[in-house]
């Protein structure tokens, strides 16, 4: 029924409101996506499917979760723990969010946390850390105040075999194909709508952002979004830096 309902909203669309959806956001397993592209409601446009980053973001604490489960001996004191498990994910989140317009920014961003909790005194691994006096990466902000000679690592790392374990969910959610499809939910305007813009999400719910009740209350529900994200980094000491008492 949810299927049929949003085909019926796309093949409606220039007729009510006299716009054209081109993208369509949803989570990964989407039926709906599909039933809309074998509907071709615009006949001359593809609709685009679009990945909400809150989605993805929440795939990296799934997969984190479900390969601890799995995989004996990667829980426990100084590996994944719950509260490791939510800051990768956070930081994942984060990295997209702050490099929307550079896919290559984004996954450098991702990685560098992964290369950060595998470095060591003995094998520093940050190149992928941000630098400057300013980065969250403490090995970054000594080298350029020049006190490399004495840093010390002041942060736990994971272990070799929890890397070596979680490296293959980080390529699978860095690839180019899935941080392409990343938006924000914002600015998607369909053809034919002045910029206040249109969005349509998995729910079903379509709104101009305009001045209805309904368009209010999707975007009240963003600020919300938004705000939770904000304040989970803040906890985790993420900052402009990132909490490395792990």
């Amino acid at each position: 029924m949810e299927v049929d309902a949003i085909i019926e909203m796309f093949q409606q669309s220039k007729t009510k409101h006299g716009v054209k959806y081109t993208n369509y956001i949803g989570d990964g397993d989407s039926k709906t996506y599909s039933g809309i592209i074998k509907a071709d409601p615009y006949k001359n446009i593809t609709v685009n499917k679009k990945e909400c980053i809150g989605h993805v973001q929440k795939r990296m604490g799934t997969r984190l979760r479900t390969l601890k489960t799995k995989q004996k001996g990667l829980g426990g004191r100084g590996k994944l723990t719950g509260k490791v498990i939510d800051k990768l994910a956070v930081y994942y989140g984060l990295s997209i969010r702050r490099h929307c317009d550079s896919i290559e920014d984004m996954k450098s961003a991702i990685m560098a946390t992964f290369y950060h909790y595998g470095s060591t005194d003995e094998n520093p691994n940050h190149g992928m850390c941000p630098k400057g006096e300013d980065s969250w990466c403490s090995y970054q902000r000594a080298e350029a105040s020049g006190e490399l000679d004495t840093y010390t690592q002041d942060y736990s790392l994971l272990p070799p075999d929890v890397l070596k374990a979680i490296k293959p969910i980080y390529d699978d959610l860095s690839n180019d194909n899935l941080l392409s499809r990343c938006d924000l939910i914002v600015g998607l305007i369909p053809i034919g709508m002045p910029k206040k813009g249109c969005c349509t999400c998995e729910s079903g719910r379509s709104a101009r952002q305009s001045n209805t009740r309904e368009g209010r209350m999707l975007r009240r529900q963003r600020q919300i979004d938004v705000l939770e994200t904000s304040t989970m980094a803040e906890e985790l000491l993420y900052g402009p830096g990132i909490d490395d008492s792990v």
